[in-house]
This record gives C-alpha cells, structure tokens and sequence, in this order.
C-alpha cells in the first residue's frame, strides 16, 4: 500500500518482466515514467490512487521507466543504483510491461478469493441455521473474517479497494478465535466463575485493531504496513493455539460422545490447516540437506487449507450427521505414519542409488526406480495398512477395549441371574472392581408412595427418594446420563435436586431405561482413583454397563410379574366365570361381593354407583358388619369431598388408614356409614372411558392398613365388577327399551286411528307418562293470536287445576322449549332459574323433561314429563325416546287439527254453498235492481258480521263517482266526506281498489293511509270490487266498528257473493235499460201515429169535398185521381193503427174485436 514490493515469486516457469529488470523485496516506487509518486512528504492514499491511474493508461508491450529507493546501503551497488544516502539508494530502472500468467493470476487471486468467498457463506449458513447458539454465532464471526483476510490478500499488494475493511477483519480473527476457545464445545470452569471472562478476547483484539488503524492512516515509514496486521495475525494464531490446546483438554475429559466428536472435528480441521506448514518446514529440510527446493510453496496456493478450521466448526456445531471421528483420527494416524514412511523409503531409494551410481539428480526421474516403488507399493500396501492399523487401534483404544471385553462378560454373567438381588449384586461387583466409585445407589420406583426409592434390604440403603415429578426424573427421560463435573454450572433442572445429591455424593447419574419407560436409575459417587474424576471412556463404560442391567432388571420384574399374575388370575377367573351367568343387577351385586370376600376379607363392603347424566351417587350394595342394610341403598347424594367423591372425580384407587379421620380432615360429613371405620380401600368402576361408581371395602380393626398386593388385586376385581354391572345395566336399558318401543309401536297405531283432538291430546300425555314412568305430565299447545302456551291436558295430583291456564311464549321452561325447539332435561327443578313452578298445590318437581311437538317445522306445542317414580333422573336416552314420540305425536296432532278444520271448512263450505245457492235463486227472481241491491247487502251484512255496508254502481266518464243503490248501518254523518245523498266521491281505499280490480281488506283503519273516514269508530273495512266484462261496474263496501275485525274468511265469502251479486246487477241494469228502451219505443210509437193521423184526416176530408162536388163538378180523370188519394189514406190509416196495435201489444194494452172481413181485399193489399 506505500508502493513498497512485496515479497512474492511467480509459481510457474514465466518470469515477471519487473522483477526480471532488478526489482527487489522492500524497494519503494517513487515515480513511474517521470510522474512522481511518492513525495519527501508522503500522501499514500493519493500516490496510490496516482498508481493506478498511471498503471491504467498503459499496456502490455509498453516500456516504463521505475525510479525507485532501495533500503540496502550496506550492499553493492547495481550499475542503475546511485550513491547511498541517507541508508537509501536511488536506482532507476527500464523495462517492458508484461501480463500476470494465468497460473500465478489463479494462485495469487482465484484460489485465495474462492477460498475466502466459500468460508463467508459458510459462516453466514451457520448463523443463520443457530441464530440463538452463541458458538454459532463466533463461528459465523471466524468464518466472515477468515474469509474476508484470504479474499483481499490480492487487494492489499495490487487494486488496494479495501484495505482498511481488510485490516479491521483480520485483527478481529484473533477475538473470534479467543472467545470460542473459552466457550466450546463447552465453557471452561473460569467461564462460569467470572463472566467478564469471555469479553476477555474481543477486548485484546479491539485495541489491537485500533492500533493497525491508527498505523496504516500514519505510517512511521513505507514498511510499517507489516506492523499495522501483522499483530491481529499474530493473536489470531496465539487464539488457534489456545483453541487446540482447549479442545486436546476438553477432549480428555469429554463426558459425551457428542462433545468429543465435537473436539476430535475441530482438531482435525486445524491439523489440516497446519499441512502448509509442515510442507514449507520438509521442504527447508530438503532444500538444506539436498541444496535444491522440492516443493515451491506459495502462500497464497495454499489457501484452501484454511478453510478446513472453518467447515470443521461449521460441523461441529450444527452436528447434523455425527461421524465416528475417533475413527477418522486413528485412520489418519496410519496413512500419516505410511506417507511418512513412502517418502522416507523413497529419499533413501533415491539416495542409495545416487551413492552407488554417483547419479542423485539423474535417479530421482529413474523409470526402473519409479517401477520399483510402484511395485513394492502394490504387493505390500494393504497387509502392511492392517497391522499397522491393528496397533494403532489398539494403543487408542486400548482403555475403550478392555471396558468393552468387561461389559461383554457383565452381560453373559446376567443371562445366568434372575432374581433383583443377584443383578444389583453384580452390577456393583463390576463397577467397584472397573472403577472403584466411593458409593452407589440404585433407584426403582415404589408404585404405593408414586416415588423412586433407593434399592435395600430389609429396608432401602438411604431416607432420601425422588418424587415421579422430579426434574431429576424428566431430565432423564430426555439424557440418558448426567455428569456433575466438579466446578461446572449445574443444570437448571438440577439445582431443585442439589441437597439431595449432595447428600448421595453423586456425580453420575445414568437412567434404567425399559421399553416404555423409565425403571429406575443409577447414582454413582466420585471414582476412588484419577483424581475422583471420570473420563469419557470410564463415563461410556458406566452407560453400557447400566444399559445391561436395565434390560435384565426389566426382564426379572416381568418375569417376577407374570408369576404373580398366573396366581392371581387363577382365582379371577373364577370371579370373571361366575359373573357371566348372572344378569340380574341385584344377584350379581351379592356375587361380587362373595367373591370378593374370597380374596379380600371384606366385612364392610360397599357398592356406590354414580347416577348418569348428574353429579350424584347412591349405595345399590351396603353391608356392614356382614348385614346388607336395604334401607340406606338407593339415597342420593351429592358429590362433594367425601372418599367416594374422591374415587369418582379422580378416576384412582384411594386408601387410607383411618376412614373417619380422613373425612373430618377433608370436612366432610359421615351420613351413612359406620364412624368406627378405619382402614378403608376404594378402587373405581371403570368401563371404556366413564366411572360407574366406586368399589370400597373396610375395617374396624385398629391398625389394620390394605397393602399394595390387595389394592391391586381390589382394583382387579372391580374391573371386571365394572364390566359385569355395565354389562348388567346395558341388558336392562335395552330390555326397558324394547319394552319402550313395543309400547310406543302400540300407542303410534292407536294415535293415528284417533281424530279427536282433545282425545288424542290425552292419549298422548298419559301414553308420554306411562313409556317414561313419570310421576305425572302435561301437553300445552302455541296460540298463535295470542303469541301464548296454552295447558291442554296436565295429569298428576294437581294436574286438573292447570288445564286452561295460559302463559307468555316466551316464559319458563314450557316457554323456552316452544321458542329454541331444542329437548331441555332438568334434573334440579328447584334450583333452576328456568322453571316457573308450572304444577300448583301440593306437587313438588325435581326432574323435567320437555320436548317440542314439531310439525312442518313449526313448534306447535310442548310435552313435558315430571319427576320419575323411581326417583331417578332423566338422561339423553329418555330424551331421545320422548323426542321421537313426540314427533309422532305432532303429527297426529297435525292430523287430527287438520281433519277437523277440513271437516269444519267442509261445513263451513257447504253451509256457504246453501247460502249462495239461496242468494242466487232470490236474485235469479228479480230484475229489479234495487231488489238485487237489498238482497245482496242483507246477505253479506250477515254472514260477514260487519256493522255498515254500502253498495254503489261506478258511475261517470269524465268524474267517476259512486252512485249508491243500497246502504245499510250507516247515518248521514257517517257519509263520507263529499258526498251528496246518494252520490259519493271515489277516495281512499275505493279508489285503490279502482285502480288495482282487487278485493281489499283493511284490518286496521288507523294505520291505512288511504283510508277515507266513513263509519264512525270503524276497525276494518272490506272493499270489493264488481267485475263485469272486465270492467268495475259496482263496489261493495263493508265496515265494522268492534272486534273481532274482519278477516280474510269474510274477504273470501264477499267476494264470491260478489261474484253472483255482480251477475244479478248486471242482468238488472240490462232489463232496466230494455224496459226504458221499449218505454221509449211506445212512446214515440204512439206520437208518430198521432202526429200522422192529423194530416190524414184532413186530406181525407178535403178529398170527399172534392168528390162530392161542393167546389164544383170535377171531370172523371180528376175524380179517379181523388179516389186513388182516398184509397191511399184509407191505407195510411189501417197502418197507423196497426201501429198502435203493435204498441197496446207490447204494452199488454191491446183489445181484439172479431168483425167480418172481405178477405179478397186482405189478400189483394197483401
């Protein structure tokens, strides 16, 4: 970086044109082709950027002229050297510019930058996968500025990019290196004393990066570069030392095969990295015995050695594979010796040879010498590999050997012992004569005290156990050793346990593993020898050792099991035999109690069941003193503090030595059994994953305690009691139940032949009450106007004084039920919130159980059964039979509901059928219209019930009005407003109906806004439209001031009435209109003939004066012509009169009388 040049050598044959011309280690560049680069006062920053300018308008091929001082005043001068001043010669040099050769640009930059690059990832990969892991993190730290240090060896002697980034890695190389030295694999003992100690590093190598900082920004002189990294390398190897120093230490006393494996990596890794080296220090010996280098060594071609230390502590502490690396290590040592050995026996073949043919040089590429070595390479590599591998094995593994031929020995020796004793026996014979500790306890676990007691006879060695909840215990499970080193940290877990192990003097605890679970452990003291101290191959020999005596501790307690088993099953099995052929529940309660007493002297036995779907139990089985009392069987309790509950709740067996004492203890009181109790056992009745109750046996004797053996067999026998008494309920559930469904078949066929509904609503209560044998029951039923539960029927003491009785859908249990239309059981009537206290007098309710009556998904009533006769409770069962009865039941309720309103609809229909019929045959009698008017408004005022009606004919184009032809029930007041008589405006609901041709009911005026007031006070009113050729020619108004309001059955009725009433009126204003027509007809009939015959009279009467002569003679034309106008007024007469015979016969006026005719004149006009 001070444009000093370095010390480096091309690897390969070219040569480098500058150091070629005569440039030198440690000669300093002042200027390069006359442009000056170093100053008596020096910029290096700015001389190096000057460098590379200078460098980059150059080329390969072109000539350069270098001025330079060389530091070497006490040598001879070259000739392009000046004089020495100052301890410096100033030489200037010329010479052509050549390029770097490829082979020296992969040594000095490829390979270190590769190398480099790989180590930083490495160390990147290692952080991230253990973020948490503190030897993790610094060996992501070495890595990162291991790899930095060999990726800018390149840079700092050429392109000087980095240089203080450079500078600032490598000091810290020593820091990183320091700190896991002190913490890895494990930390040593001042570690845990002193906690600044692991700073220790990191505060050496941060002064010492300040320092190379503070060189390498002011230098002292153009060489100081060296001493600004060279002391951070130099702490860099102190720390590597120390590293291997610790890990051969920590690999002496490793306690695990993972901490050693962890050390023999990390000891490889480094004895890897040293090869450079040990090459470099074989080569020195050569070139001084054989005065020719054998090797070229370069620094920087040997770079990929470095990476070895930062792979093997990759591995090492991310140990996702484990490899055997004592192995490695003892393979490594032979082919190390026979390499060795290949190069030795090589030199003095080489050498041999030379001496004999005065030839060294010429004999080292000797094609018969190379043969040779090939050859005895060939024939005695392998056999010569085994032997020494062989040897080598056993010098390594000498102490592993011997402990692996005595855990061999230890292991035949158990397949010859059998009981208990005789394995602890052997087991501590062969660890005192292996190791020879100060003490050892062995632990099993007591199953009555649910502790690890310590292994004696008569009595356990020591007072001190270990609870089943230990840490110790769950720190096994996970550890199959725990080694208590002197001066090292405890484990968390531990420090709860530390007096007791204090008090053992234990320093290594290794578990008994069975198959399933832990049988115990080991606890052994400090080693007589060795400092007190175990090593890793004494500690692997304690685990193997310990592993064989769990595997024959393990297969004598089952042996010793089974035995006991065989005995015990021998007489279970009687009891299991017996209890299959009773079945009735109260034959098999005494069965199992004889039983029992068989292998259990029981005087005091009780059978306590738990009572399904609650929290409360009862005795089916007491006896004491070897008399059954009946009367305290069948009282329920709740459960609470008692034993019993205990037993219960807890799912466990229980015993106590002093039954009342424990009671009082717990606060709870002796209600029925003996207060002389004193050894007590209780084991629970157990089948699939419920408690059916609790089987208990007792004494009076003082002191007597049930031993373990008693208890377990106690509990035996109550598992197979569970299974017999589950077995037993089961048979007599399903026997009630197929009794239940025979009856609910019967009832269902008896439901569906009746139609009376209040018959049928009895049937199905007392049918609900007597399927559930219930103490009594009720059937209420929805009202829908009303939104209310109505008591239909209600059976029991007081059952006669509900029925009828009402209450809000929304109330109660009855209430809830209706609105959820979910089944609600209620076992504790008297605490629930719920229940309402339906029943009245003197009826008390404990037990409920009501179920919605569901048909077309519409809950249309609530069967409820009270209080069972057996003073039990309900359950889900119940429920579920009840639930389906009662769909049955809604069904036929349904049914019968929907038979009678048909047959009332019938009636109803037929009854309106008459009345249309009626109505049709007295309007069909009439053509008046006002008649049909009349009748149509009586008919419908009352079979609507409606207070006022009118009925108006829809008159008017332009202003359509009303013109109302029959009006009942209402005054002139009521008139709506702007009506005139009998004319009335078309406003409000008439006009909707007007507009939409629709009938409307208006069941609520106040609320209507198109409602005109008519009828004072009016609730509802009706408006019917009259249809004729599609067209409204009537409306039919029809109002009611009190309730019930009109519905839609008296809409339905007016508008059929309206329907034939609409036809009647129509045919009446047709018969008026013809009957006006034919008035009109007559009328003018008559005024034409009258008109006619005046004019006629008078021709005739002047045509007779003519003809008779009274003006004067007229001549015969004159006279015929005058005939001819009497003849054809004569005619006109006799057609105007019969035109008013055609009048008086339409009008039934007409008169004949009978004259003689000369019918040849009728036939001659005719």
């Amino acid at each position: 970086p001070y444009m000093v040049v370095d010390g480096s050598k091309p690897i390969s044959n070219a040569n480098w044109t500058g150091l070629q011309a005569g440039l030198q280690r440690l000669d300093q560049v002042t200027a390069i082709n006359g442009q000056t680069l170093v100053s008596p006062s020096p910029d290096y920053g700015a001389a190096r950027s000057l460098f590379l300018t200078t460098l980059s308008n150059l080329k390969v091929g072109d000539t350069v002229e270098v001025k330079f001082e060389r530091p070497d005043a006490n040598k001879v001068q070259p000739s392009y050297c000046s004089t020495v001043q100052n301890g410096l010669s100033n030489c200037t040099l010329t010479y052509t510019l050549g390029s770097l050769p490829d082979s020296d640009f992969i040594a000095y930059f490829i390979i270190p930058f590769l190398g480099g690059l790989i180590i930083v990832l490495l160390g990147i990969v290692v952080a991230y996968l253990r973020p948490e892991q503190r030897a993790a993190q610094l060996t992501g730290l070495f890595s990162i500025t291991l790899g930095i240090f060999m990726a800018g060896l390149f840079d700092i002697n050429n392109t000087y990019a980095a240089l203080l980034p450079w500078l600032i890695f490598t000091t810290l190389i020593g820091s990183s290196l320091g700190t896991l030295a002190l913490i890895f694999p494990m930390p040593i003992n001042a570690v845990y004393r002193y906690k600044w100690l692991k700073w220790l590093p990191l505060a050496i190598g941060i002064p010492l990066m300040l320092l190379g900082i503070v060189i390498f920004l002011n230098p002292p002189n153009a060489n100081s570069f060296v001493d600004a990294w060279q002391p951070g390398l130099f702490f860099g190897v102190l720390m590597l030392i120390v590293l291997a120093v610790n890990l051969l230490q920590r690999r002496a006393t490793a306690i695990s095969a993972a901490i050693r494996d962890q050390t023999n990596s990390v000891l490889i890794g480094i004895a890897l990295a040293t090869v450079p080296l040990i090459i470099w220090i074989v080569d020195e010996v050569l070139r001084a015995t054989l005065n020719t280098p054998i090797f070229n060594v370069n620094t920087s071609a040997t770079m990929p050695f470095f990476i070895m230390p930062s792979i093997a502590l990759a591995y090492a502490v991310l140990q996702y594979r484990r490899i055997n690396t004592d192995q490695v290590i003892s393979q490594g040592i032979t082919y190390s010796i026979m390499l060795v050995a290949l190069v030795v026996g090589y030199f003095l073949v080489v050498f041999g040879a030379s001496l004999v043919a005065n030839q060294a040089l010429a004999l080292q590429g000797n094609q018969f010498v190379i043969a040779l070595t090939i050859f005895i390479l060939a024939v005695f590599f392998l056999p010569i590999r085994n032997i020494l591998q062989e040897r080598i094995n056993r010098i390594y593994f000498r102490k592993r050997t011997n402990f692996q031929e005595r855990v061999e020995n230890f292991a035949t020796r158990l397949a010859q012992l059998e009981t208990l004793d005789q394995l602890v026996e052997a087991y501590r014979e062969e660890l005192n004569r292996s190791l020879n500790p100060t003490s050892t306890f062995l632990f099993f676990p007591n199953r009555q005290l649910d502790e690890f007691t310590a292994y004696g006879k008569p009595k356990p060695e020591t007072d001190v156990h270990f609870e089943t909840t230990s840490p110790l215990l769950t720190l096994l499970e996970k550890n199959e050793q725990i080694y208590l080193e002197a001066g090292r940290a405890w484990q968390p877990e531990l420090l709860v346990e530390k007096s007791r192990l204090g008090i053992l003097k234990t320093v290594v605890i290794t578990r008994l593993r069975g198959r399933k679970e832990l049988i115990g452990f080991v606890g052994i003291g400090p080693s007589r020898a060795e400092r007190g101290r175990y090593g890793f191959e004494e500690l692997r020999f304690i685990q193997n050792l310990t592993g064989q005596l769990a595997v024959a501790v393990e297969r004598a307690q089952v042996v010793e099991s089974l035995e006991r088993r065989v005995r015990e099953l021998d007489v279970l099995s009687q009891v299991s035999q017996a209890v299959n052929f009773t079945i009735e529940f109260d034959d098999l309660l005494e069965l199992i109690y004889a039983q029992t007493d068989r292998l259990i002297s029981a005087p005091y036995f009780y059978i306590a069941l738990r009572e399904r779907g609650s929290n409360k139990l009862f005795f089916a089985f007491f006896l004491e003193n070897d008399e059954r009392y009946t009367d305290r069987e069948n009282r329920r309790w709740l459960m609470g503090r008692d034993l019993f509950s205990e037993v219960v709740k807890t799912a466990k067996p229980l015993r106590v030595e002093d039954y009342a004492a424990e009671m009082n203890k717990r606060g709870s009181t002796i209600i029925y059994e003996s207060l002389d109790l004193k050894g007590w056992m209780g084991v629970p009745l157990e089948s699939g994953s419920s408690t059916l109750g609790v089987l208990a046996v007792g004494s009076t004797e003082p002191g007597k305690k049930y031993t373990d053996d008693q208890l377990r067999v106690f509990s035996d026998i109550g598992t197979l009691a569970a299974t017999s008494l589950e077995k037993a309920r089961l048979f007599a559930e399903t026997d009630l139940r197929a009794r239940q469904l025979s009856a609910l078949n019967e009832i269902s066929q008896k439901l569906s032949s009746e139609l009376n509904v209040e018959n049928l609503l009895e049937l199905i209560t007392q049918s609900a009450v007597n399927i559930l044998n219930a103490d009594a029951g009720s059937l209420l039923l929805t009202d829908e106007n009303s939104d209310s539960l109505e008591f239909k029927v209600a059976t029991g003491e007081s059952g006669k004084a509900l029925i009828g009785r009402s209450f809000p859908k929304n109330r109660g249990l009855a209430g809830e039920v209706a609105t959820s239309g979910k089944t609600i059981i209620v076992n504790d009537a008297a605490n629930d919130p719920r229940w309402g206290g339906e029943a009245t007098g003197a009826f008390s309710t404990t037990a409920v159980l009501a179920v919605p009556l569901i048909a077309q998904n519409k809950v249309v009533g609530v069967l409820e059964v009270l209080n069972k006769k057996d003073g039990g409770i309900y359950l889900q069962e119940d429920a579920d039979l009840l639930t389906t009865f009662a769909g049955q039941a809604a069904v036929a309720i349904e049914n019968a509901r929907l038979f009678q309103m048909t047959d009332l609809q019938l009636g109803q229909r037929v009854s309106e059928l008459q009345a249309l019929e009626r109505i049709d045959v007295e309007l069909n009698r009439s053509l008046d219209l006002q008649k049909v008017a009349d009748i149509t408004m009586r008919y419908a005022i009352s079979n609507s019930t409606a207070t006022a009606g009118v009925l108006g004919l829809v008159a008017g184009d332009d202003d359509p009005h009303l013109e109302i032809i029959s009006i009942l029930g209402y005054t002139p007041e009521d008139y709506p407003k702007g009506a005139e008589g009998r004319v009335w405006p078309i406003e409000g609901v008439v006009k909707r109906v007007m507009r939409t041709h629709q009938p409307d009911l208006v069941t609520d005026t106040k609320i209507d806004p198109n409602y005109t007031p008519s009828l004072r006070g009016s609730l509802s009113q009706l408006t019917i439209p009259m249809l004729a050729g599609g067209e409204i020619n009537a409306i039919l108004v029809l109002e009611k001031d009190k309730e019930p309001r009109l519905s839609l059955v008296d809409m339905a009725f007016a508008q059929r009435l309206a329907e034939h009433a609409s036809i009647a009126i129509t045919n009446a204003q047709i018969n008026a209109e013809l009957t006006r027509a034919n008035e009109s007809k007559s009328e003018f009939v008559s005024f034409v003939a009258h008109e006619l015959k005046n004019p006629l009279t008078s021709m005739k009467g002047f045509a007779d004066l003519l003809v008779s002569g009274m003006v004067g003679e007229v001549n015969e034309n004159q006279k015929n012509f005058l005939n001819t106008i009497r003849s054809n007024v004569d005619r006109m007469n006799t057609l105007v009169s019969d035109l008013n015979d055609v009048t008086r016969l339409q009008t039934n006026n007409l008169k004949v009388e009978l004259t003689s005719i000369d019918f040849r004149s009728v036939v001659s006009e005719t």
